[in-house]
């Protein structure tokens, strides 16, 4: 069992790899290996003297195709950023730049600057030559290539002062390292933005619910806790009420203005049970708490009810629908009554006519 997971495993890895390898499988077997690393990374910190700013910046250049295939980089105000340790892995040396590339501190500008420049200056042609370059171990030269490309993007009089280190890495671990972290960290942002939208939308609902009863109060109302009478055969499910139609419930608030509603609308038994009421929805809505209901029971008096479950409510059908169906069912019994008396005289027309002819 535990080759099959580990076979599988090695299938997703050199599936997630395979458009780096041209889908060459056997080159995509030593990446996953460890054998072979496809991949170079430059980090670097970078110094602006004239503008009392700072950054950092990571490029990943595939190493046999010569193409650049990701870069990130982030500029702040203040020199702090070039005390960042320049020999950290290049994971350690990624997050340093995407913290604070999900701060409102960077300049966003001259970052979209900085990777709009890599895009224009890193050619297959100008990336071989600084792969080979790197290969023979002469840093200062590459440093020089990329103090050129800052000055540029900065100014020649900016004094840009840069400082470089290179990492071989895979491809794989390119995939497994930053690619997973930037998805689980959008993830991130997707429920954190989710949870502030259902909190803004509660608290909307919230002030919606809350200004219809300020002002039923306002007018005179009396507002008690209540709750749905269920009828889960011929009820009707919650989801399917509208405002304005008639429900069953009952008032379960145990305040000395409940007792007196109670009292005062003979709600109660002999027994000392609360009594099921007709009332009339007044408002209706699906919250985070379930649905929030205002049900008028008596003039000048309201239950507010909140239910959690999908249930089936005991709810009556206005008699002006009632006599609607009633009247539409013998509209069709005497439509259906017209069509017989119809076939039976056609019937015997026919029939009489070929008599004669007869």
């Amino acid at each position: 069992m535990e080759d099959i997971k580990d076979l599988k495993a090695f299938t997703q890895k050199i599936d997630k790899i395979m458009k780096y390898t041209d889908n060459d499988i056997n080159r995509a077997k030593q990446v996953v290996q460890g054998i072979l690393k496809d991949f170079v990374v430059i980090k670097g910190k970078i110094n602006i003297e004239r503008n009392n700013e700072s950054g950092l910046f990571i490029i990943f250049f595939h190493k046999y195709k010569h193409y650049l295939v990701d870069k990130y980089s982030v500029i702040q105000e203040g020199s702090n950023l070039f005390s960042v340790d320049i020999k950290k892995s290049f994971l350690d040396f990624f997050k340093e730049i995407d913290i604070r590339l999900n701060t409102e501190s960077h300049q966003k500008e001259k970052v979209s600057k900085i990777n709009i420049q890599f895009e224009k200056e890193f050619s297959p042609a100008i990336i071989s030559q600084l792969l080979g370059k790197l290969e023979n171990r002469d840093l200062t030269s590459v440093t020089i290539q990329m103090e050129n490309i800052f000055s540029y993007i900065f100014g020649r009089d900016s004094n840009v002062f840069v400082q470089l280190e290179y990492e071989e890495i895979s491809s794989l671990e390119y995939e497994e390292n930053i690619k997973e972290h930037i998805m689980l960290r959008e993830q991130e942002k997707v429920k954190i933005e989710e949870s502030i939208k259902k909190v803004e939308e509660g608290e909307k609902e919230k002030d919606e619910l809350s200004e219809l009863k300020n002002n039923l109060i306002n007018e005179g109302n009396i507002i008690v806790n209540g709750e749905l009478s269920l009828s889960p055969i011929k009820g009707k499910f919650i989801s399917e009420l509208t405002v304005g139609e008639v429900i069953a419930v009952k008032i379960n608030d145990t305040s000395q203005k409940a007792i007196n509603i109670i009292k005062q609308l003979n709600l109660i038994t002999e027994d000392g049970k609360i009594k099921k009421v007709k009332g009339k929805i007044i408002f209706l809505k699906k919250t985070e708490k379930g649905y929030q209901i205002l049900v008028r029971i008596a003039p000048l008096i309201i239950l507010e009810i909140t239910e959690e479950e999908e249930i089936k409510v005991e709810c009556f059908t206005p008699i002006q629908n009632q006599a609607s169906k009633t009247k539409k069912g013998k509209k069709e019994k005497d439509n259906t009554k017209i069509i017989i008396i119809y076939s039976i005289v056609s019937s015997i027309v026919v029939a009489a006519v070929i008599l004669l002819l007869v």
